[in-house]
């Protein structure tokens, strides 16, 4: 994330319309705050928190579902943070 305040949409290197099956947030060991995960709206007051030591996963295709990738978005305590994914999608 560049910028605080300024959420960013995660999306696959195609940036085509795919769903997510399955996904995986892990935050970097480096940062110095939390990112967050949540809909376009996210910030640090509505997204889900993760520190640097921090990951968790949601299972769509388990619950028998998928959902676009566009629907992914994060943003940070501080600018320059960082958040790896791994998703499986559709197609």
């Amino acid at each position: 994330v560049r910028l605080v305040g300024s959420e960013m949409c995660i999306r696959d290197r195609s940036n085509s319309p795919r769903r997510c099956r399955w996904i995986k947030f892990k935050a970097h060991g480096s940062n110095a705050g939390n990112v967050y995960v949540g809909d376009s709206n996210v910030s640090a007051s509505n997204g889900y928190p993760l520190n640097k030591t921090e990951e968790f996963e949601v299972n769509f295709w388990f619950a028998g579902g998928t959902v676009p990738m566009s629907n992914f978005y994060v943003d940070a305590a501080a600018n320059a943070e960082y958040l790896y994914w791994f998703a499986i999608l559709d197609g």
